[in-house]
């Protein structure tokens, strides 16, 4: 794999709320890179590279070759500080390529705000 460029991108939510989108993943030509033989894992954790372990995973799905789709719910994060609590987290995603060191595709800060109530 070649070397990546992460993608530092902040999300934010509520608590009953999701944040979905799609990364396209280009090499340097230009071109639409399959992400083929690549394990993709992303994790929400209290704080970047905390080594205590992840609060809940990411779902990245991948939708065709050299573009996934991420999913973050609000939901996944029940327990987590209180109902009417602001939390700030970080997350990461890392892309491993069979025989390779794991590169971070994507990062940033995770804030989650209080449940809406209508």
């Amino acid at each position: 794999m070649d070397s990546l460029s992460p993608i530092y991108e902040p999300i934010e939510l509520t608590r009953d709320g999701s944040w979905v989108r799609t990364v396209l993943l280009y090499d340097v030509a230009g071109n639409l890179t399959p992400a083929t033989g690549w394990t993709i894992e992303g994790s929400i954790r209290a704080s970047a590279g905390d080594p205590d372990g992840v609060i809940a995973p990411i779902t990245v799905d991948p939708v065709s070759p050299g573009q996934l789709l991420v999913k973050v719910k609000g939901s996944d994060l029940e327990g987590i500080g209180g109902d009417q609590e602001t939390i700030r987290l970080a997350y990461a995603i890392r892309a491993t390529k069979s025989g390779q060191l794991p590169e971070v595709l994507m990062h940033g800060p995770l804030i989650v705000s209080p449940r809406i109530f209508a």
